[in-house]
């Protein structure tokens, strides 16, 4: 929460909320890194028994098929996936409506409870991936008029409101696609990290921390691997591959199998 403040994505309320969000942290195993983020649950209820996800209208689905967007990405012969650094939280709400996203919190259980008002698109409320599609979409059609490419990118190959799956057909028009969708997301303040490519040069232009894994020459005998809208993607000899973690048991029924396979 420390870190919200930090930036700017929540302030000290002046006024009372109109709604008040409940939250609580979660631990996530990121590799050889522990990190805390906070969950908000915009669906509880408030005295009125009515919640602001009821409230809310989570507007169109904006988001392209998965099996269309990995289709698309298949036929790249130079490939790059990059995530937005926190899309959400670089999305300011109006002010009028900031009074719905209230939390109460302090720093610990000595101090006493502060009034706080969430000033961006907010994991949890149901609006928040349709914003941050519909913001992708307005700098696709401002920013990428005189980019082609960069604005099929941003419209057609971007996943769950951050994950862009792009590449070309050379390994100069690649980087020159990177080059320009860093430029146009720049201008809005949004920064890609997380990059992976199967081509080292597009990873020899990002700094090695804004990288999945570091870049490699192809001829290394180790797999490398990411994960690409659930599936993992081998960067090194670019390939595809669902891994399967199923529970053995020691009787099989009809019901059993059908559960595993489902």
């Amino acid at each position: 929460m420390a870190e919200y403040l930090a930036l700017g994505h929540m302030s000290v309320a002046t006024t009372p909320g109109q709604y008040y969000i409940p939250h609580h942290a979660i631990c996530k195993n990121d590799g050889a890194d522990i990190k805390f983020r906070v969950v908000f649950d915009a669906s509880a209820k408030g005295p009125t028994g009515m919640s602001l996800n009821r409230a809310l209208l989570p507007g169109p689905k904006l988001q392209r098929d998965i099996v269309d967007i990995l289709i698309r990405f298949c036929l790249f012969h130079h490939a790059f996936t990059a995530d937005i650094y926190k899309m959400y939280r670089q999305i300011l709400i109006l002010p009028e409506f900031r009074a719905y996203q209230h939390i109460l919190g302090r720093d610990s259980t000595l101090d006493l409870v502060i009034d706080y008002e969430l000033n961006t698109v907010t994991y949890g409320v149901n609006y928040a991936p349709f914003l941050a599609l519909r913001v992708l979409r307005a700098i696709a059609d401002s920013d990428g008029v005189s980019f082609p490419c960069d604005r099929d990118a941003l419209r057609y190959q971007t996943y769950v409101n951050k994950r862009i799956c792009y590449g070309a057909d050379t390994i100069t028009d690649t980087v020159v696609v990177q080059s320009e969708l860093k430029s146009i997301l720049a201008r809005s303040g949004l920064e890609l990290c997380k990059w992976s490519s199967n081509t080292s040069a597009l990873l020899q232009n990002v700094p090695a921390d804004h990288c999945v894994v570091k870049s490699r020459s192809f001829a290394d005998d180790d797999s490398v691997d990411t994960k690409v809208l659930g599936i993992h993607w081998y960067t090194n000899e670019d390939y595809f591959c669902c891994e399967l973690c199923l529970e053995v048991s020691p009787t099989f029924t009809k019901r059993g199998i059908l559960s595993l396979t489902a």
